[in-house]
């Protein structure tokens, strides 16, 4: 009876894969979601039988292994997440929804997840916090370039456009064009625009502050967007003539602190999963992994 009880012993606890210094044994696999295992063995057809153990195995096992491998990857950063601060999480989750251990495992089963398989999880997320901040995050850099790149995609979510600082000048009568040009030249557009100007700004100068150019019509935007400051466009339809004086421009890109915060953290998040990915699997090639038979 000892003999057999050794045997069966060993053959449970059977070596199927080897992360770094961790040995994943049979036992760890079937323990793993041992309801199911139950269900397969009890299967009567012995070709479905063992179809499903080589599949319950497999997913089982490649999930062990990717989790044991980042395991082995925090180490080499000095990175770990210890077994009593995973379960601290789950009871801090517990506590927070106010349900019971086994108000948990419910839920969670009716998702197909194992407990087990939940507190790989949950390991892995505080690991996975804890390298992004010590490690991944010193990874990523961020140019002026990509910050523009982002604007240009996001402006409306930013809230961020090219503004121009506009004076405006209306004329009803063509005839007097040249008597402005003339008058700007000498004076300026403002004199230009106080003592001429057919529009109601007039008597300010013909200020129309900050204008989102994407406000403007397109045909004004069109004339406006390529002018630099201090330079001015006359835009003639019918016998009328609109004169736009650019005084400055504030780019899209001038962005205010909280602004570029926000950018910064979306490019982050962005650029983030590309260096985590990268670096994963530069470094999963320097832990020792290999599969034995079962």
């Amino acid at each position: 009876m000892t003999i057999a009880q050794q045997s069966k012993s060993e053959i449970i606890n059977r070596i199927l894969a080897v992360v770094g210094n961790n040995i994943i044994t049979q036992y760890e696999v079937e323990s793993f979601n041992p309801n199911r295992v139950k269900e397969i063995y009890s299967i009567q057809d012995e070709d479905k039988r063992s179809q499903a153990i080589k599949t319950y195995y497999k997913n089982v096992l490649d999930f062990l292994v990717e989790q044991y491998t980042l395991q082995e990857i925090g180490k080499k950063y000095n990175v770990v997440v210890t077994e009593k601060e995973a379960e601290e999480a789950i009871d801090d989750i517990i506590k927070r929804n106010n349900i019971t251990v086994k108000d948990l495992e419910e839920a969670l089963a009716k998702e197909g997840i194992t407990m087990a398989q939940y507190r790989w999880q949950i390991k892995m997320d505080i690991l996975a916090t804890r390298l992004k901040s010590r490690v991944i995050n010193q990874l990523v850099v961020i140019t002026e370039n990509d910050i523009k790149k982002y604007v240009d995609e996001h402006q409306k979510e930013i809230g961020s456009y090219d503004e121009y600082e506009l004076r405006y000048i209306l004329l009803k009568d063509r005839s007097k064009l040249s008597d402005v040009r003339k008058l700007i030249k000498e004076k300026g557009v403002i004199a230009a625009a106080i003592q001429l100007s057919e529009d109601k700004t007039g008597k300010n100068g013909g200020y129309l502050g900050l204008v989102n150019i994407e406000h403007l019509t397109k045909d004004i935007k069109e004339k406006i967007k390529d002018l630099k400051p201090k330079e001015l466009v006359e835009i003639e339809s019918n016998n009328e003539v609109k004169i736009f004086y650019v005084e400055s421009i504030k780019s899209r890109y001038d962005l205010s602190k909280e602004q570029r915060e926000k950018v910064i953290a979306a490019l982050m998040d962005t650029m983030y999963k590309d260096v985590y990915k990268s670096w994963l699997e530069k470094n999963k090639e320097t832990i020792f992994t290999r599969y034995l038979t079962y």
